[in-house]
């Protein structure tokens, strides 16, 4: 009675075959497939009685459990091919290795101190035009102990310096490749020509950009190359050329913010996971490893690690924490922005609606999960720029505000153009400017993000970051590269450097030129607030920072979307920095739950008001 183990190659994609010998009993053999079954990323190639095909991933999730069960019911476990036993091997191994925190370290890399770490890596070419800081050769020391790590050290710690100095340590490898968001890609250009010898291979040729058609990538890895950069989404797309590249070379695969896969069945993450099977060495980077829950670590450890159940106890990462760099004092000012009369009336109108559907006692949050989410985003909207909402609605050509009432609170907001909001942001950022210091503009949406800064700040030379700028050169005009490099110099008119979440509140270092951020709103993702704030609070200057919200402020008894998503991140927050014991992200959901609620003491009761406006004439 046996198992046996074997590896199918089709079309360039590494599947794994499970044959039961056919006195294998019914019961056995139905509780490992369904195992099996369940955790496919994707569809079986073949599920026959005796013989099942599918993901690699999946059986080494549950190889413990397969093994456990052979011990129990007497039956072999036979590994048929070289590259399965490669696979299954290196896999015993590495999680052999895992440490708990009672558990002694690896005493030889232990033992090495840092002048011996220093020294190793100068040989290697690797001479940075600064000292390594302590916490930086504490992690390299910690990530050499591991055969895969994890670093979730606050943005600006150094996590791309202390992964390339693991990188140069490791031995058995010869390449690297990193997948990261785009607005990260030339953090690692710099970062690789500032401590690199040029006669280095990878800075010699650079690492390079996997971009442009399949005939291009492919051509790419194909061509002796060993160092490439690669962005989230387009890694599912690859999945076949990277199998092959990773298959016939010994490489470093490095996810940098490494948060980008934590939810299980995305796309991004099933990519990763398929293509975990391969790697000498794996490194997970991030500052805000668990955005949400638990779960969120989980799934970056199964990149690490397959076939070894998770455990948040577990020692199996270092962190470097913003005290131990002693950065500089950052204060953050929450400040209640009153509505105009046709916001008011125009969030009354949506809140009241919306607030009677989660009211219901009945209601099923899944089949109004799509109704739920637009009333939510509408409201962030409204407080944020209401003019944004009127503008979707005629793009999607919705009539719902029919009456003369509404069709009155539609031209007041036309009228008004601008937010109160939009306008404090803008009056902020010129003080700021008048006192010669530049200032940030966070927003998550793109009209505001061009409104502000193509228009209103214009003459503030300010910049201008989203989704629909282009990553290039830095000398290219127009591509991010080049705004942020123009930002950032210190010589230049631009005082304001607008942007989005999505485009720049990873991967960016800003701290040097600017001290201040604004943020005209923001949203539930907590990974998106703590990463845009980091832009200017990092490792390597030491000018106090100055953080200001605002926030719109509500009549007492509405209920107010910013306080939900104030409260809603307290809570994210502090559950990370209990997480990773950080007294600093403490702090932040401190300061979240101490500042007042958002409120307009100044207005009683929304309905008289809408009754006072279907009377009124609008100019």
């Amino acid at each position: 009675m046996k198992i046996s183990i074997s590896n199918i190659n089709l079309g360039d994609i590494d599947k794994v075959k499970l044959k039961f010998s056919p006195d294998f009993p019914d019961y056995l053999m139905s509780s490992i497939k369904s195992t099996f079954i369940e955790n496919q990323i994707n569809a079986l190639v073949k599920n026959d009685k005796y013989e099942v095909v599918g993901d690699w991933h999946s059986l080494l999730n549950m190889l413990r459990g397969i093994q456990g069960k052979a011990t129990r019911n007497n039956f072999k476990i036979e590994v048929k091919d070289n590259f399965s036993k490669v696979i299954i091997e290196n896999l015993i191994k590495k999680n052999n290795k895992i440490k708990t925190k009672d558990q002694k370290k690896n005493k030889k890399v232990k033992s090495l101190s840092d002048s011996q770490i220093n020294s190793q890596l100068k040989k290697a070419g690797f001479k940075p035009p600064y000292k390594l800081t302590k916490y930086q050769l504490a992690s390299i020391k910690f990530l050499l102990q591991q055969d895969n790590g994890a670093n979730f050290s606050v943005p600006g710690s150094g996590k791309t310096v202390v992964t390339l100095a693991t990188h140069v340590l490791t031995k058995g490898v010869n390449g690297l490749l990193v997948v990261a968001p785009k607005n990260a890609f030339m953090a690692w250009d710099e970062q690789i020509d500032e401590i690199f010898e040029k006669s280095h291979p990878i800075r010699k040729k650079g690492i390079v950009r996997l971009i442009g058609t399949e005939k291009n990538i492919k051509k790419l890895l194909t061509s002796g190359h060993k160092y490439f950069l690669i962005n989230y989404e387009r890694l599912p797309r690859i999945i076949t050329l990277l199998s092959n590249f990773l298959r016939s070379n010994k490489i470093h695969m490095v996810l940098d913010e490494s948060h980008k896969i934590k939810s299980q069945n995305a796309n991004r993450a099933n990519a990763a996971r398929i293509l975990s099977i391969y790697p000498v060495r794996k490194d997970i980077l991030t500052g805000t490893p668990m955005p949400n829950t638990e779960d969120d670590v989980k799934n970056q450890w199964d990149f690490l690690y397959q076939n070894l159940s998770f455990d948040i106890k577990r020692d199996f990462f270092t962190r470097t924490t913003k005290q131990q760099l002693n950065l500089p004092k950052l204060t953050r000012k929450f400040v209640p922005v009153k509505m105009s009369e046709g916001q008011l009336l125009l969030y009354a109108r949506v809140m009241d609606p919306f607030t009677r559907l989660i009211k219901e006692k009945d209601m099923d949050i899944r089949s109004n999960f799509s109704k739920i989410k637009k009333s939510i985003m509408r409201l962030i909207q409204i407080s944020s720029n209401p003019i944004l909402v009127l503008r979707r609605m005629g793009e999607n050509n919705e009539y719902y505000m029919g009456n003369e009432v509404d069709r009155k609170i539609v031209r007041q907001i036309e009228n008004e153009v601008d937010s109160e909001k939009i306008k404090r942001a803008c009056l902020e950022a010129r003080k700021l400017a008048a006192k010669g210091e530049k200032s940030v503009i966070w927003t998550f949406f793109r009209g505001n993000v061009e409104r502000i800064g193509k228009e209103l700040l214009n003459d503030l030379g300010a910049e201008y970051i989203h989704g629909g700028v282009p990553t290039g050169d830095d000398e290219e005009l127009g591509t991010r590269e080049q705004k942020i490099k123009r930002f950032k110099d210190l010589d230049s008119n631009c005082m304001v450097l607008v942007a989005n979440y999505a485009a720049c509140a990873e991967g960016i270092s800003l701290h040097k030129a600017c001290h201040n951020a604004i943020y005209v709103d923001r949203t539930f993702q907590a990974e998106l607030y703590l990463q845009s704030e980091d832009r200017i609070h990092r490792l390597g200057d030491q000018h106090t920072k100055k953080v200001l919200i605002l926030e719109t402020a509500v009549p007492r008894g509405y209920r107010s979307i910013d306080l939900a998503i104030r409260m809603n991140l307290e809570k994210k927050i502090r559950r990370m920095g209990n997480f990773l014991n950080d007294p600093h992200l403490r702090q932040m959901a401190n300061d979240e739950y101490e500042t007042n609620e958002p409120i307009d003491e100044d207005i009683d009761d929304v309905r008289n008001i809408l009754k006072d406006f279907a009377n009124a004439k609008i100019k």
